[in-house]
């Protein structure tokens, strides 16, 4: 299908470093969605995302799996945290 590139930075384990990378275009928000949950879903690299006990199972898992961001667990929590605070829970 489709991609776009952008620059991105990307974590190495010592600094950051700018690279170039390719992404999935969507024509919709619904079919990009769609598209993470199916990753999710059938993808054996998430295994252990899908076994997760709790949320904060889920988070950590996430955080060592699908971004090079150190700090993308912190920001998982604080999405968490908004849609609480939103939705009342």
């Amino acid at each position: 299908g489709d991609v776009l590139e952008f620059l991105t930075k990307e974590w190495d384990g010592r600094q950051w470093v700018e690279r170039v990378e390719r992404f999935r275009k969507y024509a919709t928000e619904e079919e990009c969605l769609r598209d993470y949950e199916r990753i999710l879903i059938r993808a054996p690299a998430f295994a252990s995302v899908r076994g997760a006990k709790n949320e904060e199972a889920f988070i950590k898992k996430m955080g060592r799996l699908w971004a090079t961001d150190p700090e993308y667990e912190r920001k998982w929590r604080k999405v968490v945290q908004r849609i609480r605070e939103v939705d009342g829970g």
